[in-house]
């Protein structure tokens, strides 16, 4: 099975920064493996991308991707935090802690990651469990699009939880949008990199052969 995986960073000054791991199957199954929220009051830069080589290890990723808010200028260093990602990252590689990675703003406009992200999960409660996304409806057979979050990721899973349960609570009591976004905004931000992922097309099931099949990793294969 081909694999293709990305990493997401919503970032902030103060509050701590949501970064996930995220997987794509070729059968166009995506799991969540791995997160950390690291607070800026407590690390800097360096020690940040320090943290997310080691996690990393010796992975390629397609997508390296971040929170807009990274291209503001650090008064403390004169350059961006994406700037200081990008030189670190390069050295890191040079170091041979990692493969590296260039890492580019994500996009924040327009709902295509949101509906990407809700209807991976409905179609995830219908299969049941990874790895069973072929159905047959109305004789025909159809690969599901699904997304899956690894027990390694509460925060994640907590999350979509709460993004889930306002959505519908939106749509059931036509909740006005500006509430909608102030009342959701302390759980927002492991879905909103999970969402910069789904927004981008590079995220997509490989069959090239330029991606070599490699044995299913331990945290993607199924379980009985």
């Amino acid at each position: 099975m081909i694999w293709v995986h990305a990493r997401s960073i919503d970032c902030h000054e103060r509050n701590p920064w949501a970064i996930i791991w995220v997987a794509l199957s070729s059968s166009n199954e995506a799991f969540v493996y791995r997160e950390w929220n690291p607070s800026p009051t407590k690390y800097v830069n360096l020690t940040i991308a320090e943290g997310i080589a080691v996690r990393s290890g010796m992975q390629k990723y397609v997508m390296n991707l971040i929170d807009p808010q990274a291209k503001k200028i650090q008064t403390n260093t004169g350059i961006s935090t994406i700037e200081d990602f990008n030189r670190i990252f390069y050295q890191l590689k040079k170091e041979g802690l990692c493969l590296g990675g260039y890492w580019e703003v994500f996009d924040t406009k327009g709902h295509k990651g949101t509906d990407d992200i809700s209807t991976r999960l409905k179609n995830a409660v219908r299969v049941g469990k990874p790895f069973n996304n072929r159905i047959i409806e109305d004789g025909k057979q159809m690969v599901l699009p699904t997304l899956w979050i690894a027990k390694e990721c509460p925060e994640m899973a907590k999350s979509l939880k709460h993004w889930r349960y306002e959505d519908w609570a939106t749509s059931k009591l036509s909740v006005v949008k500006d509430k909608k976004e102030t009342k959701i905004q302390k759980f927002s931000h492991f879905c909103t990199a999970l969402e910069g992922i789904f927004k981008d097309n590079r995220f997509r099931p490989r069959h090239d052969r330029e991606y070599q099949p490699k044995k299913t990793p331990r945290y993607f294969q199924a379980r009985g």
